[in-house]
This record gives structure tokens, C-alpha cells and sequence, in this order.
């Protein structure tokens, strides 16, 4: 019944819950990867790092881009110099 109403499964749905909760976490530099495991339900920090992983990159490589991308100074606007 989920699946025919959702288009995905139960458990793809809280996986996928689960992981942009982590994305929304790991945007804190202040809180631990091992914190942000556990928050979002994982049992160990590893499992966390797999599922993280087989779905985009490794936790940490993820936050390290969020914090280069907001770190870059905008582009420069070259509409009419």
C-alpha cells in the first residue's frame, strides 16, 4: 500500500529520510559524524559511513565540500562591465 501510494518502498523511504537528515547535520562543523550517526538512527558509526556512502560519498568528503562551496567567493557577474 505505501509503495502504490509513495512510488517507493517503506524502508527506501526512511533511508532516504534518514540520509537528508544527515546532510542537514553534517552541515554543523560542530557536531560529530559519530553524533550524527546515531541521530539519524544508524547502529554504529560505520553502518552510517556505508549507507552515506552507497548513496552520494563518504560523510566527511560531503562535509568538506559543503564547507569549500560556502566558503568560495561568488562568481564574478559579467553581465555588462
Amino acid at each position: 500500500m505505501f509503495r502504490h501510494t509513495t512510488g517507493v518502498t517503506l524502508s527506501d523511504f526512511i533511508a532516504g529520510h534518514r540520509l537528508r537528515l544527515a546532510k542537514r547535520r553534517l552541515a554543523d562543523r560542530h557536531a560529530s559524524i559519530k553524533s550524527i550517526a546515531y541521530e539519524c538512527g544508524f547502529s554504529s558509526p560505520s553502518s552510517f559511513t556505508a549507507a552515506f556512502r552507497r548513496a552520494t560519498r563518504s560523510p566527511r568528503q560531503y562535509r568538506s565540500e559543503v564547507f569549500d562551496a560556502a566558503q568560495a567567493p561568488p562568481a564574478a557577474d559579467i553581465r555588462g562591465a
